[in-house]
């Protein structure tokens, strides 16, 4: 049992596996100049070893590497052991010569195989002596071709992801950081405001790292030549750029229910968390210029020192049911607040008070004074968690959208029907009433009553103000139509951009070869900014009504995705990104001038 045992496995290590090469039985009797018996140059194909050539073992970038770099002037596919990767590899014992193949000198004669160019049996060139030839199918290739390019591009994808998401919450950091330490916000809900805001940070950086990556990953391809060899082996640009492309795809369609399902509800519970933020302390939202609302007080304010907290050309309002309305007015003052932060002190300097008894409006009071002091108690110093149930057009999935929209839609409609038909009728019937002319004969044309003509002024007044009021419904109705109508194009415009960009990034990647690092992020940068901008300026322009919001929203993944079809095309041809046309006329040679 163990001697077959062994028996099967040295057979079997013997199999020629269409991955590996036989050595050249003439190998064992090669001289020592260089050249085996058959004249071929050993040093070139055989090397020194007398043990022939190496063998795979599992490595795909090996199996990759031997598949193109065979001679394919010839239609071969074989491998110089000399000129092997040497990353786990295993030597293969050469086959033993016997009866009639042996010659007298020991040496074996080698069999020409006829290959085709594509490595199948067939009429083809002639193998060179010394080879066992690598045939593996294009079916086989292909599987790890594109897994070896889509490794390539996971490195630079979640370094661009890391990245531009740390930039955008250092943003978020600055914009937020006064409000968060100004308010005394605990930790968890610091914490809590940037896990929400990453919805929408990821919205934006998903397809920004994309670009990243893929132009980080075709450059560093280009610059190792891998783009040539794969070429030299027959494959195209087209099939280099498909798993890319596929696995865009992919990701826009989860972004797409990223979209429509997670971020809407991210965007609703972090408008809901700002807003009690807000309401937390409101004394220290209190603006220069502004009328500000503390705690049944309105306080306005000219100028307001943050550092000292002094304020010049106060405005105080107090107002109660039952209570007199008082009016405070002074030159300067200060804003103190106490320990425990309940309560706002101020303390005023060089001014008067105003009161009105609003049950007795003739009875008025005016008070001057030099100090006076306000304390406002109970200013939140908690901050007191609430339910946002109205949710704005960032806070609603595309279906909602579109039922607010139809809703508008039909409500401007019916509007617009009833005031037709109801000035058409009314107006008619006014304009057709009249009063019989005296006397019994025949009947005479009827002259409008005074009293229905003002009667019919006043109609016309109605109707008119009617009309506005509807003109500013309608008005307001298309604002909102046409806002919903971006977000419903920006939640599919964004998603489609991560294929647009692998278009715009596989050809600048490959012309950017050396760039490294530097010319990916610019090249990114770049266009992210052009994308950006695109996507920025139409929805302004949308919202106003200039542009339609199909056209504002996919302007700049089709401009964008034309440039990149035509940087692919140019790839592919091997031309220049632009080429200048040629001139009507041109100077034959030997011409004079």
């Amino acid at each position: 049992m163990p001697a077959a045992f062994f028996r099967s496995l040295r057979i079997a290590s013997w199999l020629p596996y269409a991955w590996g090469m036989s050595p050249s039985p003439g190998e064992e009797g090669r001289n020592r100049s260089g050249t085996c018996r058959s004249g071929h140059p050993s040093a070139a194909y055989h090397g020194e070893a007398p043990w022939g050539f190496w063998r795979y073992k599992g490595n795909p970038r090996a199996r990759l590497a031997g598949t193109l770099q065979g001679n394919h002037e010839q239609g071969a596919r074989a491998i110089p052991r000399n000129q092997m990767p040497h990353n786990r590899l295993r030597r293969r014992p050469p086959r033993r010569p016997t009866g009639r193949e042996a010659r007298p000198n020991g040496s074996v004669p080698i069999r020409r195989r006829s290959v085709s160019p594509r490595g199948r049996a067939g009429k083809g060139v002639v193998a060179p002596r010394g080879f066992r030839y690598l045939h593996p199918p294009e079916s086989a290739m292909r599987p790890i071709l594109s897994f070896y390019i889509l490794r390539q591009h996971i490195g630079p994808f979640f370094f661009a992801v890391f990245v531009i998401t740390f930039l955008f919450v250092m943003d978020l950091l600055i914009d937020y950081i006064d409000l968060f330490l100004g308010k005394g916000i605990p930790l968890p809900i610091v914490l809590e405001v940037f896990l929400l805001s990453l919805g929408w940070m990821a919205a934006l950086t998903v397809p920004m790292s994309i670009l990243v990556a893929t132009v980080m990953a075709f450059g560093r391809l280009s610059a190792e030549n891998e783009i040539t060899a794969m070429k030299a082996a027959g494959v195209s640009i087209y099939q280099i750029l498909a798993p890319p492309l596929i696995a865009s795809l992919l990701v826009m369609i989860g972004l797409v229910e990223f979209n429509n399902r997670v971020l809407p509800e991210s965007n609703h519970r972090l408008a809901g968390l700002l807003v009690d933020i807000h309401r937390k302390r409101p004394a220290l939202a209190i603006k220069a210029g502004m009328f500000n609302d503390v705690q049944g007080y309105t306080l306005r304010v000219d100028k307001l020192n943050a550092r000292t907290s002094e304020i010049d050309g106060v405005t105080i309002q107090r107002s109660k049911e039952g209570e007199e309305t008082e009016t405070i007015v002074a030159e300067h003052g200060t804003l103190r607040f106490s320990p425990d932060g309940n309560t706002l002190t101020l303390d005023l300097v060089d001014g008067e008070i105003h009161a009105v008894d609003e049950s007795n409006l003739s009875q008025y009071h005016k008070i001057s004074f030099e100090t006076h002091t306000i304390r406002i108690q109970n200013i939140g110093s908690e901050l007191v968690r609430s339910e946002k149930k109205s949710r704005g057009d960032r806070e609603l999935s595309a279906d909602d959208m579109r039922g607010r929209v139809d809703a508008y839609r039909r409500e401007v409609g019916d509007a617009r029907t009833e005031t037709r038909v109801s000035l058409s009728e009314h107006l008619g019937r006014r304009l057709a009433e009249g009063t019989p002319a005296e006397g019994g004969g025949a009947a005479a044309p009827r002259l409008p009553d005074p009293i229905a003509w003002k009667n019919v002024g006043r109609d016309v007044q109605n109707a008119a103000n009617r009309l506005a009021s509807l003109q500013s419904t309608v008005e307001e109705r298309g604002k909102q139509i046409n806002k919903y109508q971006v977000e419903i194009h920006k939640k599919y415009a964004l998603p489609v951009a991560c294929v647009v960009f692998v278009l715009l990034g596989a050809p600048l990647g490959v012309r950017a070869r050396r760039g490294g690092l530097g010319v990916g992020a610019g090249f990114s940068i770049l266009f992210f900014v052009v994308y950006y901008v695109f996507l920025i300026g139409g929805e302004k322009l949308a919202d106003r009504g200039y542009l339609p919001p199909p056209l504002a929203m996919w302007a700049a993944n089709v401009l964008l995705g034309a440039l990149g079809i035509h940087l692919v095309v140019g790839s592919n041809r091997e031309t220049s990104f632009f080429r200048l046309p040629r001139l009507p006329f041109r100077r034959q040679a030997g011409a004079r001038t």
